[in-house]
């Protein structure tokens, strides 16, 4: 199965009778891996913060906004996904910024990574828009996606700010 330009696919989804259950595809270096997903929310934990208070804040303000997804209606949902769409740009242009200060040597990957998921995003809404994929599914994506990202790639940011001390001041 091809993969969407992004470390997350939607594949499908399905009714067991006792609960939706997305299966999602996950790429990390290379290796791919289902993942079955139930409708679950997000919450701030201590092991997502990278150490700099600014970065974290936006973290925890797209969590804050994937979880208000829940129970809204279409025009509603269509709004606020909006909203994460438009943050997710602002913070991604913030935290470029941060990593350029610091001297963040991976910053192109990163940046990389960014565009591979905007491109994505986009085209999840548009889908979502287009009644292709329901709000379930697309509350799951950006879940999967909010916790991978963090998990795997900015967190490196934090270990890169731990071990050699940068001081953006």
């Amino acid at each position: 199965m091809p993969f969407r330009p992004a470390s997350l696919l939607l594949s499908r989804q399905e009714n067991t009778g006792l609960s939706d259950i997305l299966f999602c595809y996950l790429q990390l270096n290379n290796e791919s891996r289902a993942i079955a997903m139930d409708n679950r929310t997000i919450q701030w934990k201590d092991e997502y913060s990278i150490g700099d208070p600014t970065i974290d804040a936006q973290h925890k303000k797209l969590i804050s906004m994937i979880t208000e997804i829940d129970d809204l209606n279409h025009s509603s949902a269509e709004w606020l996904l909006q909203q994460v769409l438009d943050y997710t740009h602002y913070h991604f242009k913030s935290e470029e910024a941060y990593m350029r200060k610091i001297g963040y040597p991976n910053l192109d990957r990163h940046i990389d990574e960014h565009k591979k998921l905007s491109e994505t995003l986009a085209n999840y809404k548009k889908d979502y828009d287009s009644n292709k994929i329901n709000l379930f599914a697309f509350k799951n994506f950006l879940f999967l996606w909010v916790r991978n990202h963090i998990l795997d790639q900015d967190i490196k940011i934090g270990r890169y700010i731990k071990h050699n001390n940068p001081n953006p001041v």
